[in-house]
């Protein structure tokens, strides 16, 4: 099997190939690949993410915010909750996009990440 050379820099830019990613990474990187698909059929999506900065997964909000121009690139939001009720929260009301008179998008990609206890 041959490997095709590779840049980490590359994790969220290319659209084909090899990519060597992190968990957290990966995250980020599917929402890009959903929007991607979707702009490919014609349609005009958003992404929002959300997630209690202290959460295990805590890293990703930093991680965001060092990609911050390819995800704003691919019209993908990151919003900070105080607690994860209030990261879902956000997350469940952008699926609502449905219930608007004129909504810039045709739908919003949504992605919430939090710990467990706080889901109680």
């Amino acid at each position: 099997m041959v490997i095709d050379t590779f840049r980490l820099e590359d994790r969220l830019s290319v659209r084909e190939g090899t990519v060597a990613l992190s968990g957290v990474q990966a995250i980020l990187r599917v929402l890009i690949d959903q929007r991607r698909s979707d702009s490919a059929v014609g349609l005009n999506t958003a992404g929002l993410l959300s997630g209690y900065r202290g959460s295990p997964v805590g890293g990703i909000d930093t991680l965001y915010e060092t990609n911050r121009q390819i995800m704003a690139d691919h019209q993908i939001r990151f919003i900070s909750g105080l607690n994860e009720d209030l990261a879902a929260t956000a997350v469940w009301g952008s699926q609502m996009i449905g219930l608007m008179d004129s909504p810039r998008y045709q739908g919003v990609i949504g992605m919430w990440y939090g710990k467990g206890p706080g889901v109680d």
